[in-house]
């Protein structure tokens, strides 16, 4: 069927990272179970076809996709040529294959949030205990189609102009009853340093649509969550619990992020009195290295730090993890830049 294939190929096309049979088939499933239970028509053509199983296009396709017939079917599919890809994108040559790659990426947002507004939950991995920092044996317990969905979303919506109402509606989803839980995994997949940029660039592509009272609302939201992931993302990288223990707790009274997800979570620890009214002007506190001669600080969100004794440290104030060391044999360099005349 054309539509089936469209969809499936539109996946891939449009996909961030190359993606396996399996985690084609996880996200459509997922998206047509919400579609069922909304007893919706939604934004894309050709819905029924999300109940197929991806494999039912990509088995048939061994001439043009590598390991379509992997018999695990986690091996991450790719094109064998880019000439495929631009003969599928270009509508004078490609006739009834033709992939509208604007279309893909709508479809993909879809996905990705009906993948995380169904799938998302408290306490994704079943921990027992928040005596410990996070565990690396965690993040198996996570489906492949939510780590992707919860890394990529954003970047299916930045290819977006104009989104469509259920779009919108699916993105006030999420972020009025999925956000902690997103957090969650991103700490849990060691990602947190991804959450801020996401949330920035939410409210970014939000004050480009058309102006209204409830996509205003949104945007004071997201404001609020990306100073809540500012002021505890170290303490949430290091340890998912403390989103409930710790972050939301000690959550000023007047942030959104505590309005919308207190009622939530109603035994969590209560301040009499000490509590925070407004965010702090100070985002963190670092205090992992002394004599620092210099810093940088990286449009990326990384700090490149030069200490006394010549030794060079790159790390990420979101967790204060060390992302390179170099020990010794690190000189400044000093430049001044002349003024130019007669330009």
């Amino acid at each position: 069927d054309i539509h089936h294939f469209g969809s499936v190929m539109g996946q891939l096309l449009s996909a961030s990272i190359p993606l396996s049979v399996d985690l084609l088939t996880a996200m459509r499933r997922s998206y047509a179970s919400v579609l069922n239970s909304d007893n919706s028509d939604d934004d894309v053509d050709g819905n029924d076809e999300y109940d197929e199983d991806a494999s039912f296009v990509i088995t048939r396709m061994g001439a043009l996709l590598s390991h379509t017939t992997s018999e695990n079917g986690q091996t991450s599919v790719r094109l064998l040529h880019t000439s495929f890809r631009d003969f599928l994108v270009d509508r004078r040559r490609s006739g009834v294959f033709y992939i509208n790659i604007h279309n893909a990426h709508h479809h993909a947002a879809l996905l990705t949030l009906c993948v995380m507004n169904k799938e998302l939950h408290f306490n994704m991995t079943d921990i027992e205990t928040s005596h410990y920092f996070n565990e690396t044996s965690a993040i198996l317990k996570i489906g492949h189609h939510i780590l992707y969905s919860c890394r990529f979303w954003i970047e299916h919506l930045e290819r977006i102009a104009t989104y469509s109402k259920n779009l919108r509606e699916k993105v006030e989803c999420f972020f009025y009853n999925k956000l902690l839980f997103w957090l969650e995994v991103l700490s849990l997949a060691g990602l947190m340093e991804i959450a801020p940029r996401t949330l920035m660039s939410s409210i970014e592509l939000l004050k480009k649509q058309a102006p209204s009272e409830s996509t205003d609302k949104l945007c004071v939201f997201i404001e609020d969550a990306a100073k809540f992931v500012d002021y505890f993302g170290m303490a949430i990288g290091q340890s998912a619990p403390h989103i409930y223990l710790s972050a939301l707790p000690f959550t000023p009274v007047s942030s959104e992020v505590f309005k919308q997800y207190s009622l939530c979570f109603p035994n969590i620890l209560h301040l009499q009195q000490g509590r925070l009214l407004e965010w702090p002007a100070m985002e963190a506190k670092l205090q992992r290295m002394t004599g620092v001669k210099c810093v940088l600080f990286r449009s990326n969100g990384q700090v490149v730090s030069c200490t006394g004794y010549d030794d060079l440290f790159v790390w990420t104030p979101m967790t204060g993890e060390k992302l390179l060391v170099k020990k010794g044999g690190v000189h400044l360099i000093g430049k001044q830049r002349e003024r130019r005349t007669g330009e």
